[in-house]
């Protein structure tokens, strides 16, 4: 396989690792915003998935330079494709929590004690939404738009600190269900800040002349 051949394969792989992860969060986020019968099974499958593929990206990637004699702009790709597929895993490990968390948390009175968690888990999805679509392009120019919608979940995720020191105060509803919003809150932040530094890397991936299109599966 040539190297251009064995670079286009690891930026597809990516790019599937990538909509795997917008799928394993709308599954958990998304779909389960009314559910109320525990984790989707959806989302364990789809982190699965995920699993499989990094370890084809790890592979592919220890091949391309091993295999190959890189410059040192395959250098920074290799690195930018692993980074991107260590980041994106963090981020599926942070969405199967937040599907089994979903689970404990009656979501009518989460919305009645702390009303930005819909705000924040939309806010998030924009940044995945971005991400997997700069990742399916390997575009670096769609990090300014991802670093401003994560600047907006910092913005609603500040907002929603807020409103889980009032209702702790309150003591309405009880303490271990505010807790729970309050880690399903991180976990969404976790997922946002993963994309974006996926989003980031690919910056250091790209020599002048390398980007083209990937088609997303």
């Amino acid at each position: 396989m040539h190297i251009d051949q064995h670079r286009e394969r690891l930026r597809d792989r990516i790019a599937l690792q990538a909509t795997l992860l917008e799928g394993a969060y709308v599954a958990a986020v998304a779909a389960g915003a009314d559910r109320t019968d525990g984790p989707s099974g959806r989302t364990a499958m789809l982190h699965d998935d995920m699993q499989s593929v990094a370890e084809e990206v790890q592979a592919e990637a220890t091949e391309f330079l091993v295999r190959f004699r890189p410059v040192a702009s395959d250098l920074h790709f290799a690195t930018s494709v692993l980074g991107c597929s260590a980041d994106l895993q963090a981020a599926a490990v942070a969405a199967a929590r937040i599907d089994v968390l979903h689970g404990d948390v009656e979501r009518r009175v989460a919305r009645a004690a702390v009303p930005s968690l819909d705000r924040l888990a939309s806010c998030v999805y924009v940044v995945v939404s971005l991400m997997a679509d700069a990742v399916a392009e390997w575009d670096p120019s769609a990090v300014d738009a991802v670093t401003e919608a994560q600047g907006e979940v910092a913005a609603v995720r500040e907002k929603l600190r807020g409103e889980v020191a009032a209702a702790v105060v309150r003591l309405e509803p009880d303490a271990d269900t505010v807790l729970r919003i309050d880690t399903i809150a991180c976990l969404l932040e976790r997922i946002a800040a993963a994309s974006a530094a996926c989003t980031r890397r690919l910056s250091r991936g790209v020599a002048p002349g390398q980007a083209s299109v990937v088609v997303r599966a």
